[in-house]
This record gives C-alpha cells, structure tokens and sequence, in this order.
C-alpha cells in the first residue's frame, strides 16, 4: 500500500497516500500515532502507553482512554491495521507504510554527504511537533528531548553546508547559510569567523568589521565574555589587509583589544585549506605570545591529506621556535610499538637504542633527580620505555595495585612534559589516535587538561568522527578542525598532469606522479592497479623485501627485514627513495598505512602466509606479542596457545589491558576447551587484581564451564567467590566457597587453601558470625605455615587481628597484629605493613593512647607516599579525622579532610567520600567557614535525608551535631541509633561518640543516655577508660545544663575532669570549670 505521511516538524499534520489531510478528532490519538511512528522499532505495552499518556488517571480509566484513542485511529486512518500492528496487549508502528519527516531529517543528518545534508536541510520545518501539546508530562518531556537533538543536528546540517559552500566557493551561498547559523545559534563563533572570512572575499570590508562587532555584542550579552582567541587574531589578520573606517567605533563596542605586539609570520600556503590552516596557525601564534596552551583535534579519512596539513602547520610552528615532538599510535593487534614511549623520547631528544639500557636513569636524573619519590618514578621509567626493572627497585614497583601504576605512569609522564613546557612551548602531535588504548586515552586526557597551565599545543588526530578521549574533556577548550575531500578543481591545483584521472584521492594522485607519463593509455583504476605497475618495474631483491615489509606490518626494524630477507648486507635504500618506506634510526616505517594495506592485498596469500610463518618464527624468543600475530595472520593451530603465552608475558611485564586484550584473543582462536579455560581463568585474575569486578566475575563464570574437572571448576568458583565478596554478595559468596572447600581439602596444594580459609572467614565474619570468623582464619593460618607462604600468614594474621579489633578484644587484637607486622616486615610485604599499622594505630587510639596512635600514622603516612598507596594513605587519614576531633583540634581536622577528598577522587572511593565529607563538615562548622559548610550539605544531601539509611555511619550524627533546628537534629540522631546496631565494635564506638556530642550540643539528654549505655554495652569487660569517662559524662553534663546538681556530684564531676584533661579531651572543658567553680570548690590539676 501507499504510505500514511507525518509532517511533524514544524506543527503536526498527517496525510492519505493520495496527500490528502487526515483530521483526528481526539487529541491524544495524534500524539499516540506520532509516539508510535517516530519509534517503530519499539513494542509498546498497553501498560506503558496507558500511563504515559494518562500519567494522573487510574489504571481502569487510563486503559479506557486508550481504547479509545485506538477506536478514534480506526475510524480515521485507512487501513489502520496496516500502519499500527494492534494486538492484545502490544502496539507497534508499521515502518513500511509511513513516511515521517523527523526520521527522514535524522537519517540524512547523520550521512557525512553535502547532497544529503541539502534533502535534511529542506526536510526541516521547524521545531518538533511545534505548538501541539496534550496534558502529559511524560510525553511533554519525550517531545522536548526529540525537538531539541533534531535542532542541534539541523544546526550542524546548517554548519556543515556552510563550510562545504565556502571550500567549494560558493560565496553567496555560504553567507545565506551562516547568516541562517547565526540567527539560530547567536554565540557561535565559528559562523562570525567564516562571514568575516567571506564579506572580505567579497570586499565587503565593512561588512566584516560589523560583522566581527555584532559578535562581541552578542558575546557579551548573551555570555557576559569576550571572543575566542581565534576570532580576535582573524580580526588582527583581517586589519592588516584592510583600512579601518570605523575604528573608535570598534574599540568602544568591543573586548579591549591585546595590546601585544603580534608576531610577524606568514602562513603557510595549503591549497583549498586556507581558513583550517589559518586556525591551526592562529592557535600557535595565540601560544607563542600568551604562552597559554591549546588543544586542536583534528579528524578526516584515511588518505586525504592529513599529514600534508600537519606537516605544513609543524613548519610555521617552528618558525616561531617552538620544541617539535611527534608520535603515532598502531593497532595493538599488528604491533608492538609504543606511542607513549616515542612521545617521551621525542620530547626528551634521546635517541632509543637496542642496548641504551641507562636511557631511564639519564632521564630520570635530568628530571627527577631531587625528588622524593625518584626510585619510584625511575621505575616507572623504565616500565614506560619497555625496559625491564631492575632488581634491585623491583620490590617497590611490584608492591603497586594495578591502578596505582596507571596514575603513577600518567604522573611522571606529566611532570616530566611540565617541566620541558616550563623553559619553551611545545608543538605535540599525537597521530593516529584511532588506536588508543584506555590506559593510553587517560594519559592523553591528562596532557589535554595540561595544556591548560603550560604553553604546549597540543594536535589529537584521527579518522574517527566522534572520539571518546576528547568527549570526555569538559574543563579545557579544544578546537575541532575537520579536514573533508578536496574539490576536484583544488585537487588539480596540487596535481595538474592529473587531469585525465578520474579520481580525486590525494594518495592515489601522489602515487600516480610516479608512473612514467603515457598519453594513450587510461590511468589505472586504483591505488593497488598503480602499485601493481610500479612493482614490476622493481629488482627482484627489491620486490622481495617489500613482499616482506609488507607482511611485517606498519612498523618494524632493518634487523628483521634483513633476517627474513637472508641478506644482513642488504639495505632499503630504494624502497625509501621511492616513496614506500621511511627511516628512523634502525626501524623502517611504511610512508602511509593505506599504502601497506594495498599492497598485502595483492600479495598471493600463499605467499603472505609462508612470511607470516618465518616472521613467527624469527619473533618467536624475543617477541611473544608478535609471534602470536604473525601466527594468527598465517592461521595456525597454535595461535591460542601462543596469545597465551604473549598475555603472560605483557602481565609480567606490568601491562595488564594488553595482557586482557591477549586472553581476550586467545580465546577467540581457542581449538578446544582447555584453552578457553586457561584464557578466561587467567583473565579472571587479571580483572580481580585490576579492581574490574563485575567482568572478573563474569570470566571466572565463563571458565567454570571449560573446566575439565572438578580441580579447574573449583579454583574458578573461588575466583567468582573473592569477585562476589568485593561486590559485597556475600550469601552467595559462602555458597561457592563451601563448594569449594568439599573439593579442595583432598588437594595438597596448602596456599590455595590459605587463600580459600582466608576467604571463607571474611564471608562469614561479614554474615555476622565473628566466632566462625576467628576459627577459619586459624585454619588459614595453618595452611599457609605448611605453604610456606609468608605473605598468605601475615595477610591472614592481619585479618585475625581486624576482627578481633572489630570485637573491641584490643590485647589479643595487638598481639596478633604485632605478629603480622614482624611477618612483614621480615620479608618485605610492603602493602600488608602499611596496613597493619594502619590498625595498629588504631588500636592505640582505641586504648586513649593518642600521642603514640598520632606518631604511627605520621610514620606509616609517609610511608604508604612513597609508594603512592593511597587507598591506605585515605584509611590513615580517615583515622587522623577522628583523633582531630577527638583532641579538639579542628584545624588538623580541615587539612586532613582536604587531602582525603582529593584521594577520595583519585580512587573513587564513594563510600568514604560520604565519610570525609561529613568530617569536612564538621571542620567547616567550627572553624566557621559559611560557604564551605552550605556546598558540603548540599553535597551530603544528595546522598542522605533524615529518615534515611546512609553508607557511611559518621554521616546522620555529623549532620545532627551541625544542624540548627533541633526537631532536624532528632531525626538525624534516630537515624543513627538505626546505624549503630547494625555496626561492629569500633565502628559503632566511633558513631555513638559523634552521637553523644551532637545530642549534648541540642541537649537531648535521654537520645544522649541512650548513646551512653550503648557505649557500655559495647565495651563489656574491656578496659577502655576513656570511652567509659565519655558515657558517664552525659549525667554530669545533664546535670551541669538543667542545674540539678548536688554536692554528691562534686567527686564524680571532678574525676570526669580530671579524665578528661589527661586524655587531652578539649571538649566540655570550659563547662566542667564553670559547674566546678558553681559548686565553691575549683580544682587545681
């Protein structure tokens, strides 16, 4: 059948096949029917439907209200049941038999075509269904998120034909087009910039300086700001070609103009490119005179130009003496180079060697030698530059979370390019970016937001048209240079003797300047037809080594094409001549990647997979990464085994994404169910050490299914069970690790079932059975003796003693966690003593002996700094908080709270974000910062509302304790009993404290009491004085506040502030003196 037509942008109508109106009598059928046709590929239940266009009305009437909009569809609509399949329950739109103009406008908007963009121009009448509306928020809201996408891709079809008119020089249709641009989008700079450029091809020129006037009024009105630098230095461009009749009238309208001197250089020429190259340059010259850095991404297809563009924008960057560094990214898939590390030598200026083994230690030493944490970064170093470590610093690296690596390496890599940027501007060029990996994306993403403090430009290239590194920078304003085909009129500029070729692609036209000239023939039909030519004109040594070249990929060195070649005398110096390859020390580069590509596809493929064999073959001892590519390419049996071994070698050599990616590879080429075990399994591991959970656990799941018996299956069930713990699903946690244990008990393999008990006692001690808790940690602990495993006995002594710690049992909490520290330290476990003493520390504060709970954390602070552990770094201060607001010390309290939330950041950390937010909140109020403590309760307020349960137990009393109204306070201080009985010993000692002092503060004497006899019930027969002297001073205090106090008091008032003064306990102190003095008989201590 014809199809029904929408018209819905611009109002709403619809129309027969033979264009004829249709009228709906019921309103919300319109709006159903558009609902329905602007999302075809959905099944709408009734349900859904009902409630979202009758949102306030019962389920009964709203299903109703449907049917009838349904019957109203029927009656008007020929051959409803054709346009909406109705059935009893669903409805869904019939895409075949409707034509609507928003999809039709999308779909065109997305082509990157100008004759598309012309049909999505025309297409758009306005706004989405403008001027309809029915009672329904839901739908209000689904019409304002449609109308609103479709103006902004109507306003990039505006934009995107605008630039094609102005390259293809259509000069009276590109200024229509950006006049219409900036009706609609008022601040947009770019269309100001292109009607200046075009009113001054037209010598228009006091049409451009209004122009450039209108743009800073509406800046200014619009944004309260001044324009880009790229549209201040057009305007000082276009000055110099121009006379100024209006310039009084200029300066009073506009920004106060730079009063710099500007730099006298001429751009480089760039046929058909002009106003990107006149970007690009304005950014370098903007750099060099402010020494404010820039970003510019630039993206295009492959072969259009690219490297011409950047190599002309490199050429006047230098003229202005900028430093030059430059590097390429490759697919990890085919290489094994790293972008980083060329990056680092290119700004460095040090050549890389085979044997330059000291090349780390010259750099660190340039850079980072007084700096505190040197063996660190030198370590780091020599990770980053694919160097192996040395032993003699290896400890300190390994002792790293995979996590704490990526931060580090980011780290050096930014203080290192601070420092360069620091004596001279830097022009970087990153190419390629197509093939970034996540890890790699993060340290680009830092040197982005550098650019923001030093004078560095910085050039992100791609082919890609969206690109995730860049969509993520919010904070630092990059300029976006999208290079598209050139017309066939500019393209002949570049290549006149290439009139006769039809095609326009810039690197088929440079390859066919090679071929000798021949008026009678065609030239060749494509890329590989010129390649084929020029091959056979070669030396048969020299066809040989390009077959070779090309099969070893994008990048590699002489050393392996002379090897595979059989000839170590032979050198590529024609192949380089003539435009193939490029040299770079001793490593041979193709001179582009579509060249390569063309040319492996014309190799027979019997001849591509014997060099991809000898190529495994050489790489086979020295390059496990390309041994198993190579492999792969020539589709052998033993690929999965071989990715194997290349995921265990990245891993050892600290690169867990790449050593993912090889499991990940391996077991796509898996031939049986043992290989996909081993790549999931190790996988698992991989994921757990790196924080990735959830995928941990779902590659742990995938290898319990491979596992050839019940061994295998159990060590991927204790995998899923330590992911799960993590993931804080503990009953099903238990389940697995009982299934485990029924299996592995008959094993002799004493650490796995360490690593088993050690588990299965953090399982059940969270499940609330701190006795189990204790028993399987003993079990632990035997099993890792008999393993021999030091580390498996301190970490399960460490973990006997945080229970017994949680339990408020603080001697046999000391002594085991004495032992665990000796253990540690003893074989230099530098993660797990930083952590013990963490706990140790607390168990000090615990037992009121402040100042030698203070010294230790101090110590362990610096400690866990110099090996950047900051996750133990924010458990440590997370304790200093509560000794600060112990001793009254609300200074320390917002330093400390400051240090911690930058953590909380770095290690996203939400949990304790909540907890060191409370804590700033509470500095914030005694130290009576206003604004600080209203951004902080807005913040906490996403987070908690009285009546509700939060993540972090300090949070309901700080509120309370900072709160002005009283009946709040209460609400909060109910929450907080919620809290404290479902929290362990400290814990709850810490939050009934905090509770105390807020129900003081709002005299709730009996929530106080009750916080009190919390406190006792806690401590049992434990000696902890302090915390005893905390709950008995709220009937003192209570007596002290409602003035009922008697001579009986007198003795019980003077050893509470005798406790106090000796515990260094600040608070109430002033109260105490004054009831003391009351009472005619003040105490001199």
């Amino acid at each position: 059948m014809a199809k029904i037509r929408l018209r819905l942008l611009g109002g709403l109508d619809i129309f027969d096949p033979s264009n004829q109106s249709i009228t709906l009598s019921v309103k919300k059928a319109k709006a159903l029917l558009v609902y329905l046709a602007v999302q075809p590929h959905i099944c709408f239940s009734r349900d859904h439907l009902a409630e979202f266009f009758w949102p306030n009305a019962t389920n009964d009437r709203a299903r109703h209200s449907l049917r009838q909009a349904i019957a109203d569809l029927r009656k008007h609509l020929p051959a409803m049941d054709q346009i909406i399949t109705v059935q009893h329950n669903d409805l869904q739109a019939n895409e075949s038999n409707l034509s609507v103009d928003i999809l039709n406008f999308e779909q065109l908007a997305k082509l990157q075509d100008p004759h598309a963009h012309n049909e999505a121009y025309v297409y758009y009448g306005g706004r989405f269904l403008d001027a309809f509306n029915i009672r329904s928020a839901p739908f209000t809201a689904w019409c304002e998120e449609i109308s609103q996408a479709a103006h902004e891709q109507y306003i990039n079809v505006v934009e995107s034909l605008s630039e094609h008119n102005l390259l293809e020089g259509n000069t009276k249709s590109a200024i229509e087009l950006c006049q219409q641009l900036v009706k609609i989008d008022p601040v947009r700079e770019s269309a100001h910039r292109n009607l200046m450029s075009l009113y001054v091809k037209q010598d228009d020129t006091d049409a451009a300086i209004e122009q450039y006037v209108d743009c800073c009024r509406k800046l200014k009105k619009h944004l309260n700001t001044e324009p880009e630098t790229q549209t201040k230095n057009l305007y000082t461009r276009l000055k110099k070609q121009i006379h100024l009749k209006n310039e009084s009238v200029i300066q009073n309208d506009t920004v106060r103009a730079n009063t710099k001197k500007n730099i006298k250089n001429s751009i480089p020429e760039c046929i058909a490119r002009e106003s990107e190259m006149s970007i690009i340059c304005s950014c370098i010259e903007h750099t060099c005179a402010t020494k404010q850095g820039q970003s510019v991404f630039i993206n295009g297809d492959n072969g259009i130009g690219k490297s011409y563009y950047l190599a002309q924008a490199a050429e006047f960057a230098q003229q202005l003496k900028m430093n030059m560094a430059k590097t390429r990214f490759f697919n990890v898939d085919s290489s094994n180079e790293n972008g980083i590390r060329d990056l680092i030598l290119d700004i460095t200026k040090i050549p890389l060697m085979r044997d330059n083994i000291e090349l780390p230690g010259c750099i660190a030493n340039k850079y980072f030698q007084n700096h505190p944490k040197y063996t660190l970064y030198l370590a780091t170093l020599y990770s980053i530059l694919d160097f192996q470590i040395p032993k003699r610093i290896l400890p300190i690296y390994t002792a790293l979370k995979p996590v704490t690596r990526d931060i580090l390496t980011t780290t050096v890599i930014v203080e290192l390019i601070s420092q360069i940027a620091s004596l001279s501007p830097l022009f970087i060029t990153l190419d390629d970016c197509q093939y970034l990996t996540e890890n790699m994306r993060l340290i680009i993403q830092a040197l982005i937001e550098l650019t923001a403090k030093f004078p560095i430009i910085l050039v992100y290239v791609t082919n890609q048209k969206q690109d995730s590194t860049i969509d993520t920078i919010t904070d630092v304003p990059i300029t976006s240079i999208k290079l598209t085909p050139l017309s066939r009129e500019h393209v002949f500029k570049l290549y006149p003797d290439s009139q006769s070729s039809q095609s326009i692609d810039l690197l088929y036209l440079n390859w066919l300047q090679l071929l000798p000239q021949d008026t009678g023939t065609q030239p060749p039909a494509n890329l590989a037809d010129i390649l084929r030519r020029l091959i056979s004109t070669m030396s048969k040594e020299d066809k040989r080594a390009l077959d070779i070249a090309t099969v070893l990929g994008i990048r590699f060195s002489i050393e392996v094409l002379n090897t595979l070649l059989d000839n170590p005398q032979y050198l590529p110096e024609n192949l380089i001549q003539q435009g193939y390859l490029l040299k770079s020390g001793n490593m041979l580069e193709f001179s582009h990647q579509l060249t390569q590509q063309a040319l492996y596809l014309l190799l027979d493929k019997k001849q591509r997979c014997k060099i991809h064999i000898k190529a495994a073959s050489y790489y086979l001892f020295g390059n496990t990464h390309l041994h198993a590519y190579h492999l792969d390419a020539a589709g052998s049996t033993d690929t999965a085994k071989a990715y194997l071994s290349a995921a265990l070698s990245a891993s050892n050599d600290f690169k867990p994404d790449l050593a993912i990616h090889f499991y990940d590879k391996a077991l796509e080429q898996a031939q049986d169910d043992q290989e996909k075990y081993f790549s999931t399994i190790h996988k698992g591991e991989l994921l757990l050490e790196s924080d990735r959970i959830a995928l941990a656990v779902q590659s742990y799941d995938h290898a319990q299914k491979y596992a050839a018996d019940q061994q295998q299956q159990t060590l991927a069930w204790l995998g899923m069970a330590i992911g799960l713990i993590d993931r804080q699903q503990f009953i099903a946690a238990r389940s697995l690790l009982e299934r485990c244990e029924t299996i592995l008990t008959t094993t002799s393999d004493h650490e796995t079932l360490a690593k088993l008990y050690y588990y299965l006692a953090k399982t059940v001690y969270q499940l609330n059975s701190p006795d189990a808790a204790i028993r399987y940690c003993k079990i632990a602990f035997e099993y890792a003796r008999q393993a021999e495993s030091s580390y498996w006995q301190a970490k399960v002594t460490l973990s006997l003693g945080e229970i017994e710690f949680t339990q408020l049992n603080l001697i046999k909490a000391y002594s085991e966690l004495d032992y665990a520290l000796r253990l540690s330290q003893e074989h230099r476990h530098d993660d797990l003593e930083i952590q013990i003493l963490t706990i140790l520390a607390k168990v000090k504060l615990f037992q009121a002996d402040f100042q030698g709970s203070t010294k230790d954390l101090e110590q362990v602070m610096n400690k866990a700094s110099l090996i950047e552990a900051h996750q133990q770094i924010l458990d440590i201060l997370c304790v200093l908080c509560i000794l600060d607001f112990y001793k009254n010390q609300f200074s320390h309290l917002q330093q400390h709270t400051e240090l911690a939330a930058e953590l909380c950041k770095l290690v996203r950390e939400s949990d304790k974000n909540n907890h060191i937010a409370s804590y700033q909140l509470l500095a914030a109020y005694h130290t009576g910062n206003l604004e600080l403590r209203q951004q902080l309760i807005k913040e906490i307020h996403q987070n908690i509302a009285p009546g509700k349960v939060t993540s972090s137990y300090v949070v309901a009393p700080i509120m309370a304790l900072t709160e002005s109204d009283n009946n709040a306070a209460l609400s909060y201080l109910i929450n907080a009993k919620k809290t404290v009985s479902s929290l362990k010993g400290s814990d709850a000692l810490e939050c009934c404290f905090l509770s105390i002092e807020a129900a003081i503060h709002h005299q709730l004497w009996d929530i106080a009491s009750d916080f009190s006899d919390t406190i006792i019930l806690l401590i049992k027969d434990e000696r902890l004085p302090f915390f005893i002297m905390c709950a008995e001073r709220v009937r003192i205090l209570s007596q002290i506040a409602q003035d009922t106090m008697t001579e009986n008091t007198r003795t019980e008032l003077v050893d509470i502030f005798v406790s106090a003064k000796h515990f260094g306990l600040e608070i109430h102190l002033p109260a105490y003196e004054m009831a003391l003095n009351q009472l005619r008989d003040p105490i001199q201590v």
